[in-house]
């Protein structure tokens, strides 16, 4: 029989396996303080280490058992129907995803867990919501405490949520949800995902046949649905993911019960392998999420119809090179980057070279990770692999994020360093950083003696920063600093 310590560090590796917004170490107080370290009756013959029980859309196994719960004060047993496990792996896994599990669930239920910031805020949020012990939150934290289990959390693995993926790849989402009516348009809510996305290519090659055009017509209750159109610009959700739609041709089966449906636009005058990468990000988003496998949970239309649809038939023809395989590889590519382990440039921006490095070296402050800084005007994205920049998507003067990685670079431009910014996941060069330059003056500004300084005769078609300048001085931009004296 394991001791305590060993059911935490079992359960430490589990839970780091399977990503969740619920910080490891709530997860591992909750997993101690609900199984009682793995010994509970639920533990050992259901193997639900959580308490969770058998809610929708859970359709497995049952365990009944009488459990307490606490009713204005006062503990009172009532039986109970929970989710039964094949292994406590199991139980980690659907555990990691549950608070999301539901739109109640992660908009109402668990609103305020998921937006907590520390284990503690989250632990407090927990009572009442998670379980009815009015004292489940302060338990939770002594656990906590006591087993110093916050050694088990990992700033980088807090999952993000999905306006954060679709920032950080660069995808525009939207909500235009149509109505919901079973036996019009769809079979109602009751479709709990579980074989997960059905892939689709809209056949419309219409001009006009864009995701906005597809939204409006399942807003005017159309005869068949889908819950996301996706074109060149944007994805469009007209469904929650609980509606049951119209769209594998398999009636009552799985496609149609049990999968989200999107729709990818192939209007003439669109870009196509844009449209088709904005799709692969929306799928990518929701693996991450649900800690689905693409390889399992991304079919095709053509999988569920008994007709054997061509469907994707665009997809499945290769159309500009992206075939079944390809599509597959893109949308782990875009896992890959949510998770922090991926490509330098998630949003296809364009591209440029950048300047050999210009002398002289200039003297930059130096960072750590950890440090807040702020990008100044100008400041464009850095791709250390390739020693291209890039141009953002948007303007990103005056935003300010926090240093996650620290790189030293060959030299390029003015700089020797890049700094991987969390949030955008992606790097820019110190020269572009405020804080970089914390130091700096103006020549000008300073008490400097004009005389004393050297004034070369400049050459309009040269670059000010190739002429000898006072010791302790540079260039940048035809403007002369030197370094602030302390």
């Amino acid at each position: 029989m394991m001791n305590r310590e060993q059911f935490i560090e079992k359960i430490a590796g589990l839970v780091d396996k399977y990503s969740s917004p619920i910080f490891n170490s709530v997860r591992i107080a909750q997993a101690c303080l609900e199984s009682n370290y793995g010994q509970s009756d639920l533990a050992k013959n259901g193997k639900n280490l959580f308490g969770i029980k058998a809610s929708y859309p859970w359709v497995g196994e049952l365990y009944t058992k009488i459990t307490k719960e606490e009713v204005t004060g006062k503990l009172i047993k009532v039986p109970g129907d929970f989710r039964k496990y094949a292994s406590w792996e199991l139980s980690v896994k659907d555990h990691a995803s549950f608070f999301t599990s539901t739109d109640y669930r992660k908009n109402v239920a668990y609103k305020d867990v998921l937006s907590a910031k520390t284990p503690e805020q989250q632990a407090r949020a927990l009572t009442g919501t998670y379980a009815t012990d009015s004292t489940y939150g302060a338990k939770l934290i002594n656990l906590i405490n006591e087993y110093d289990l916050k050694q088990y959390d990992k700033e980088d693995k807090k999952m993000l949520t999905f306006q954060q993926c679709a920032d950080i790849l660069g995808l525009k989402i939207k909500k235009q949800l149509a109505p919901v009516k079973p036996r019009v348009n769809c079979f109602g809510r009751m479709n709990d995902n579980k074989y997960g996305i059905t892939t689709h290519n809209t056949g419309n090659v219409d001009p006009r046949a864009t995701a906005q055009m597809h939204a409006n017509l399942q807003s005017r209750v159309y005869g068949a649905s889908w819950h996301w159109q996706v074109d060149d610009k944007e994805a469009i959700q007209s469904f929650e993911d609980d509606v049951s739609c119209w769209h594998a041709s398999d009636g009552k089966g799985p496609g149609n019960m049990r999968t989200i449906a999107f729709e990818g636009c192939i209007n003439r005058g669109g870009n196509y392998k844009k449209a088709m990468d904005n799709m692969a990000k929306l799928s990518a988003i929701y693996c991450y999420l649900k800690n689905w496998d693409p390889l399992l949970m991304i079919k095709q239309h053509y999988d569920y119809a008994p007709n054997k649809k061509n469907c994707p038939a665009q997809i499945r023809a290769g159309k500009e090179g992206i075939n079944w395989s390809v599509y597959l590889s893109m949308i782990v590519n875009h896992i890959n980057t949510l998770r922090g382990t991926s490509k330098y440039n998630p949003k296809g921006l364009d591209t440029f070279e950048v300047k050999g490095y210009t002398s002289p070296k200039l003297p930059f402050k130096e960072l750590k990770v950890g440090d807040m800084v702020t990008i100044e005007n100008g400041g464009k994205w850095y791709d250390p692999q390739k020693e291209v920049e890039m141009k953002p998507s948007i303007s990103i003067t005056g935003k300010q994020a926090k240093i996650k990685q620290v790189k030293d670079i060959k030299d390029v431009s003015h700089s020797k360093v890049a700094y991987l910014l969390e949030n955008f996941n992606s790097w820019i060069l110190e020269e572009h950083i405020k804080e970089a330059k914390s130091d700096w003056v103006k020549v000008e500004d300073t008490e400097v003696n004009k005389d004393d300084r050297i004034e070369p005769e400049i050459d309009k078609n040269v670059d000010k920063e190739f002429y000898e300048v006072k010791d302790g001085q540079f260039y940048l931009d035809g403007v002369l600093y030197e370094i602030k004296k302390a």
